[in-house]
């Protein structure tokens, strides 16, 4: 289980992700509608009065039991060491081994 920090750390950026995401998205069709120069600084200034965390690239997704960041399968919401012992108890179904 990874430390309480990090967890509340991530709901944070969830959270700040939520609310500017109406304003990030208008800002981003902006960008792409403006043709003046003078008009692309004032919105990329407007960038950067959002805060950092409230992009989604910003998040990492987790595993659902262990919470753990590394090797996540989006498929099943579930780290690969999650996924394998899981599979061994035939608690996912519709997963089979590779091998006999």
């Amino acid at each position: 289980m990874p430390k309480i920090s990090v967890r509340q750390r991530e709901l944070k950026k969830q959270n700040a992700r939520d609310t500017f995401n109406k304003r990030r998205n208008y800002l981003l069709n902006a960008r792409t509608r403006v043709c003046s120069f003078s008009q692309q600084l004032e919105v990329l200034t407007a960038f950067d009065t959002l805060p950092r965390d409230s992009s989604a690239v910003r998040q990492s997704n987790r595993c659902g039991v262990t919470g753990t960041s590394k090797s996540y399968n989006r498929l099943t919401g579930l780290s690969r060491h999650q996924l394998r012992e899981l599979g061994h108890q035939s608690l996912i179904p519709g997963l089979f081994k590779a091998t006999w």
